[in-house]
C-alpha cells in the first residue's frame, strides 16, 4: 500500500472573511480556508498538533454550540446541518449556556473545523459558500470522524478506481500517514 505525505500546511492564523458580504470565488472550494498558525489537513480538517486518534468526544453525546452574530443570517443553515447529523443519530445540539466545551460557529474564507473535542470554545468556520451539507460535513469532524477515503488502512477494504479520478483530484484519494 503506498501512502503520500501529509497533506498539511502550517501558517499563522485563521484569516476570517473581511467582509460578511464575501463573494467566493467560483473556483474555489467551499471546503478551502485560509489558515495561519495552525495544521490545515484535506483541505478543512483544522489540527492543533499531528493527525491521531481522538482522544476525547462530546459528554453524553451533547454537543453546545454558539452562533456570532456575524453569521446570525446563517442560523437557517446551521439548524438545518444540525438537524442532518442529530436525525440518525444519538447526538443532540443545545445551546450553549455553561458549559466548558462548545462549537462557535465564525465567519470564515471556507469551511472547516477541528476533529472532536478540542477544549474551550472550538471554532467551526463558514464562508457564503457553504452549503448546510458542508456545515454537517463539519459537525462531523468535530464529533470526532476523519475523512474515511484517506484512512491508512483504506486499501484493506475497497478498490480506488484511478482511472476514475480528475488527475487534479488524485491527491485527495491518497491515504494519510
Amino acid at each position: 500500500m503506498a501512502t503520500a505525505a501529509p497533506r498539511s500546511r502550517k501558517q499563522e492564523e485563521i484569516a476570517p472573511s473581511a467582509a460578511s458580504n464575501h463573494t467566493p470565488s467560483p473556483n474555489k472550494s467551499a471546503e478551502t480556508i485560509e489558515v495561519r498558525n495552525m495544521t490545515l489537513e484535506e483541505g478543512d480538517i483544522l489540527l492543533a498538533e499531528d493527525r491521531n486518534a481522538v482522544n476525547t468526544v462530546w459528554s453524553d453525546a451533547i454537543v453546545p454550540y454558539e452562533i456570532s452574530p456575524g453569521v446570525g443570517f446563517r442560523a437557517a443553515d446551521i439548524l438545518a446541518a444540525f438537524r442532518m447529523v442529530s436525525a440518525n443519530t444519538c447526538i443532540r445540539f443545545v445551546e450553549h449556556t455553561d458549559e466548558f466545551n462548545y462549537l462557535v460557529f465564525k465567519q470564515g474564507e471556507g469551511c472547516a473545523s477541528f476533529v472532536g473535542v478540542s477544549g474551550g470554545s472550538q471554532p467551526v468556520f463558514l464562508s457564503q459558500a457553504c452549503t448546510a451539507g458542508n456545515l454537517a460535513h463539519e459537525l462531523i469532524h468535530a464529533l470526532g470522524l476523519y475523512h474515511e477515503h484517506t484512512r491508512n488502512d483504506r486499501d484493506n477494504y475497497v478498490t480506488i478506481n484511478w482511472s476514475n479520478i480528475i488527475p487534479s483530484k488524485c491527491l485527495s484519494a491518497d491515504t494519510m500517514l
